[in-house]
């Protein structure tokens, strides 16, 4: 049973959630051929998970708020660790590409393109720069001394305009626009700035946690969390995944299951390696999910005439390449953090004590 317990710091059950995202988003970024009755199973599995980028949004804005006002002055430090992931991420991706440019995988066109502008492989990295957005306007409102109520105010207006070009007017035939822009168009050119909204949702969760505890029972949260999932169904039904990135029930199941994770005893849900992957692996399982998913098409299935060893087992191949790959990064980062307090230890051993 949930129980509604004090704010915390630690939340185990999110980590363990962040590892499940991350290897939903690299299963249905593969967009296998499945389909059932003329609709593609990837488009409703994708359609139905629009909740989870928002879950990270939201973790970043609940952990940017402090009733002391540390984490507030902390945000330069935040957003440049973000910064170094997106630079990270590019020279990444430039290295493998002219690597797969060296072995006549791809051509230069595609390493100009994944570089300058997006590939598959990189195209990924919006999320990044959406979340440096949103460090960037919440640094800029602390500085400032403006209330993020109207941080809030903004993202709620984008978000809206959002949900009714990409859900709401295609779910009623209203597509065309004008020449080549059409409904769809304009909110996938809104959606990298759904962060102005779940940015700060989070940061005012945190900070009135005590009144939504108050507020909203755990029963009532429960309630809207399991009825999304149906809402998720048939609005994915309505407007598919591809088409539409964000819907009322990716907003609600978000929102419910954020909250409720605070709720959980600290022995409720457990699943270790799985809130290990969330804790230490979670950016690297981000950086690489394109990486797994372009070597598993390209290099180990390139040749594979077998329909469902591609589009069943192909996504689960990539989610294992995945994990490898976050995990050896995680593997060389504390190699190279325990070289260094090596370092640090026997410096300090041979500089000459002043104790009498």
């Amino acid at each position: 049973m949930l129980m509604a317990e004090p704010v915390k710091y630690e939340n185990h059950f999110l980590r363990f959630l962040c590892a499940v995202i991350l290897m939903f988003i690299c299963w249905t970024h593969f967009y296998s051929d499945l389909e059932y009755n003329g609709v593609y199973i990837n488009d409703m599995v994708f359609g139905m998970g629009r909740f989870a980028i928002p879950i990270f949004f939201l973790i970043s804005g609940y952990f940017s708020y402090s009733d002391d006002g540390h984490a507030e002055k902390s945000l330069w430090k935040k957003m440049l660790r973000i910064i170094f992931l997106a630079i990270f991420l590019k020279l990444f991706y430039l290295l493998l590409d002219c690597i797969y440019l060296a072995t006549g995988v791809i051509d230069m066109d595609y390493l100009l393109r994944a570089f300058f502008v997006f590939e598959a492989t990189t195209a990924h990295a919006w999320f990044v720069y959406s979340l440096i957005l949103s460090y960037l306007v919440a640094l800029i409102f602390y500085k400032k001394g403006i209330h993020f109520k109207y941080y809030l105010m903004i993202g709620s207006i984008i978000l809206i305009v959002d949900l009714i070009f990409t859900e709401f007017l295609p779910m009623f035939g209203f597509i065309d626009l004008w020449e080549d822009w059409t409904t769809i168009r304009v909110g996938e050119n809104l959606y990298p700035f759904i962060g102005l909204f779940f940015f700060p949702l989070g940061y005012f969760i945190h900070k009135h946690m005590g009144r939504i505890n108050e507020m909203f029972s755990s029963r009532f949260l429960q309630v809207v969390m399991i009825l999304s999932v149906p809402l998720a169904f048939f609005e994915a039904l309505a407007v598919p995944g591809e088409t539409c990135n964000m819907y009322i029930s990716a907003i609600t199941l978000s929102l419910s299951m954020f909250i409720l994770s605070f709720r959980l005893r600290d022995d409720q849900l457990r699943n270790r390696p799985l809130e290990y992957l969330g804790r230490e692996a979670m950016p690297w399982m981000y950086v690489f999910f394109p990486a797994a998913i372009f070597f598993t098409k390209n290099i180990l299935l390139k040749d594979c005439n077998d329909f469902m060893l591609y589009n069943l087992g192909g996504p689960f191949i990539s989610v294992g390449i995945q994990i490898l790959m976050a995990l050896a990064m995680c593997g060389l980062l504390a190699l190279i953090k325990r070289k260094k307090e090596a370092c640090t230890n026997s410096v300090n051993e041979q500089i000459p004590s002043t104790d009498s």
